[in-house]
């Protein structure tokens, strides 16, 4: 459930079937429809304005489910219970994900038969429909932990499993310390992985002792999970590994580094990842995910800057949270590369915006929400919904008009 919308429809959408030429003009028009809708309702419902719940409310009846989905997220944000009655009868779809998302629209409006209903799900057959559900138990703070431990300690399917590790680490519920540590020796490296990540969170007993034996795992996913754990804990005695797998040749094993080293805030990494960012030769997925760990740093710089510095000159053009990229501030760096189509950055300026709120760049987005290119047009309102820009309110009203309704 924490997937963004905009990352699902990528993997939907965006295959290679839909670009090939035999495609016809009606198909593509209906991938646009589904794709610029769903990414507009999402982007409103992230910022919450009742301007635009009738466009919400056209959303429940489209006959695509992806929009249907988009639109019972944005009405559940508004958290208004006069559209209890139409979330209501949304329970009753076939469809698992609509039942789902409906759901979770009406646990935020606070609807009492909500929880009830949540209960019944944990008890269904269908392992994707217990691991939704278990998500959801969040909203109810510790109330359902200890249940989720028990289902936990009995469930066979190992998604269910992971979803309820998941729960306990955005929780930090100590009473599942003793049971997920002892998962740090499942034969499955994702639950060995998500164990690490939630012994961190939870800041369990031994934690740092336990994950330190994990940097030798025969999995590299969860020697990445590891590395980041320790790093979050505030472990330094493995600093010297970090460093050097920041330089290794494997991606995920280079960002799971600049996480550790950031979170242990080296501030000489610095420059190596506004390189990773500015790069022509880094692919879009390192790009995106250097930013966003990049964009940590901001919180607590000040603090942060005042460490061992090596790279002075660096430290100076960034003292006032201001990066500079090749001489450039960082918003007039990327309000560059969203303009300019032959940027090797075009298509990820929306996304490295997004990460650092670098609201200067506000007024090119809402600009190219006019773009000939709809994937750009999709990347692009991604972005003013995570920065939850209310100025592009009736653009976005106006895009769901055009595209769905």
């Amino acid at each position: 459930m924490k997937k963004t919308l905009a990352f699902i429809l990528a993997l939907v959408l965006f295959g290679a079937a839909y670009i090939s030429s035999v495609l016809a003009v009606e198909e593509v028009d209906v991938r646009d429809k589904i794709l610029i809708t769903s990414t507009a309702l999402e982007a409103l419902g992230k910022i919450a304005d009742p301007k635009a719940e009738q466009v919400f409310l056209q959303g429940l009846v489209s006959e695509h489910d992806l929009i249907k989905n988009s639109a019972l997220f944005a009405l559940g944000n508004l958290k208004d219970k006069k559209f209890s009655s139409s979330l209501k009868d949304m329970l009753a779809d076939k469809d698992p994900s609509l039942k789902i998302s409906a759901l979770t629209a009406l646990i935020k409006l606070g609807f009492p038969p909500a929880e009830k209903e949540l209960l019944a799900l944990l008890e269904s057959p269908d392992p994707w429909v217990r691991s939704e559900a278990v998500g959801l138990l969040e909203y109810y703070n510790q109330k359902y932990l200890p249940l989720a431990l028990e289902l936990l300690k009995k469930e066979k399917d190992d998604d269910v499993c992971l979803a309820i590790i998941d729960l306990f680490a955005e929780t930090k519920f100590s009473q599942a310390n003793e049971y997920i540590t002892r998962l740090l020796k499942s034969k499955n490296p994702k639950i060995r992985q998500a164990s690490c990540r939630a012994i961190a969170k939870i800041n369990a007993k031994g934690a740092v002792a336990s994950l330190k034996n994990k940097l030798k795992d025969d999995s590299v996913q969860v020697r990445i999970a590891a590395k980041e754990s320790l790093g979050f804990l505030g472990d330094r005695s493995n600093i010297k590994l970090f460093w050097k797998e920041a330089y290794d040749e494997e991606p995920l094993v280079r960002l799971s580094s600049y996480s550790a080293l950031v979170y242990l805030r080296e501030l000489d990494i610095l420059p190596v990842i506004l390189e990773v960012i500015s790069s022509v030769d880094t692919e879009s997925y390192e790009r995106r995910q250097a930013a966003l760990i990049l964009a940590r740093l901001n919180p607590e710089f000040t603090d942060f800057a005042g460490g061992a510095v090596k790279n002075n000159k660096l430290l100076e053009e960034n003292m006032c949270l201001e990066y500079k990229i090749n001489n450039k501030n960082l918003a007039v760096f990327l309000n560059s590369a969203l303009k300019d189509k032959h940027s090797p950055l075009y298509e990820d300026a929306p996304f490295i915006i997004s990460a650092f709120k670098e609201e200067a760049c506000l007024p090119a987005l809402r600009e190219s929400l006019s773009d000939e290119d709809t994937d750009m047009v999709a990347n692009c309102i991604f972005a003013l919904g995570e920065m939850e820009d209310r100025g592009s309110v009736d653009s976005l009203i106006g895009l769901c008009k055009k595209y769905g309704f």
